[in-house]
């Protein structure tokens, strides 16, 4: 279909893939092998089969696959690309199992920079010293080292030598979309330039970074350092509530699973939940509900089971926490127990919130013996009514 062919060729030189590259103007441009149960575009990196061997001090991070083959005839051998997506996690990995510090290099269009700054966190995230290129006059590699003709290997490694960091990066394009000639814009750089710093995780380089931001802003060193703080602060929040999010997610798909009665009885389980944290956390509570609570009143099987165990340990004259339960549960199931104990963590449930969980198990027994009295009586009806008819 008139296209290149590039081989994907994995570390231990075999070819795994193919990319293709149109000649003409025909769409799309690039066409990549389909991921497969032995290849993962997300996973693989292009040429690195070649440049892990030369990655002793850093690795070129090219946009495309021609990129890299120009640099690689240029005497780059340590360039590599992704394989036609975004930059994954995985891939950062993969570059910072061979090296320390990694080169940017996409292209100097709108699509290339937002690429390279979103590759930022994940090779930061990764371990890596991440420096950004940016080749003059919006130029690509290629084009830039055949216009300096027979200098263009030299004039590209002074290139190479002399790009920022991803932090000087980032606050040069900040300040170059913001005016700060006036204070308002003034504050607005400051402003998002702190948090750029606020990103940095290195105490030491978050405090260098504030002292340049002071002087070039003519600002106190401690108002851009307090900005900082209070920018870490707020993303600090924001991260844990992200974290208990997806921790209560995990918990709802283990409790789905362990105990797959809860959906269709919401109300009770709820309070099944609280009776078994209660006893669990604070075992001063169990000679109550035990006297209170009939196991057969639970709603739910497991639920049921686990309160039968606590039930059982106690006739031991074991206390029945989490410990005693352990032997007799799977991990999965002890998962769900803890987070039932968690909400307890620090606040005893009171003799009231024990009481209304009974009376709404109490409750709901009442509502499922009815619903049964009901499903039966229709049945009669309905076994009566064809009786009739067949006489």
């Amino acid at each position: 279909h008139n296209r290149v062919m590039f081989p994907i060729i994995d570390l231990r030189g075999n070819v795994i893939a193919f990319g293709g590259r149109v000649l003409g103007k025909e769409e799309p441009k690039y066409l990549n092998t389909s991921d497969t149960p032995v290849f993962s575009k997300g996973r693989n990196l292009f040429a690195l089969n070649f440049a892990k061997d030369a990655a002793d001090k850093s690795l070129i991070l090219c946009e495309g696959y021609m990129d890299v083959i120009a640099l690689h005839q240029a005497g780059f051998p340590n360039a590599v690309a992704g394989l036609g997506t975004a930059l994954t996690p995985e891939q950062a990995r993969l570059i910072a199992h061979y090296t320390k510090e990694v080169i940017t290099s996409y292209d100097a269009d709108e699509a290339g920079q937002k690429a390279a700054s979103r590759s930022i966190p994940l090779l930061r995230e990764a371990g890596l010293l991440v420096h950004i290129l940016v080749v003059p006059d919006g130029k690509d590699p290629d084009e830039f080292i055949r216009s300096h003709g027979e200098n263009g290997h030299a004039r590209f490694q002074q290139l190479l030598d002399s790009c920022g960091n991803d932090v000087e990066y980032q606050l040069a394009k900040l300040k170059s979309s913001i005016s700060l000639q006036t204070p308002e814009g003034k504050i607005r750089y400051l402003h998002a330039a702190a948090e750029v710093l606020a990103g940095l995780e290195n105490d030491l380089e978050r405090d260098v970074y504030a002292g340049k931001l002071a002087e070039e802003a003519n600002v106190q060193r401690g108002s851009v350092i307090q900005q900082v703080n209070s920018i870490r602060k707020k993303k600090g929040h924001f991260q844990k509530k992200k974290e208990f999010r997806n921790f209560r997610r995990q918990v709802t798909g283990a409790q789905s699973k362990v105990n797959p009665e809860k959906q269709q009885n919401l109300r009770a389980a709820r309070a099944e939940e609280i009776l078994l944290g209660a006893m669990i956390d604070y075992p001063e509570n169990s000679a109550y509900i035990i006297a209170n609570l009939d196991p057969k009143m639970f709603i739910t099987a497991f639920n049921r089971r686990v309160y039968a165990k606590i039930v059982g340990k106690m006739k031991d004259d074991k206390v029945g926490n989490l410990t005693d339960l352990s032997g007799s549960l799977t991990a999965e199931e002890m998962g769900v127990i803890a987070g039932y104990c968690a909400r307890h963590s620090g606040k005893p449930t009171g003799k009231q919130e024990i009481d209304s969980c009974i009376r709404i198990l109490v409750e709901e027994n009442e509502k499922q013996n009815l619903r049964a009295s009901s499903a039966e009586e229709i049945q009669h009806d309905y076994l009566q009514k064809l009786r009739e008819i067949k006489k």
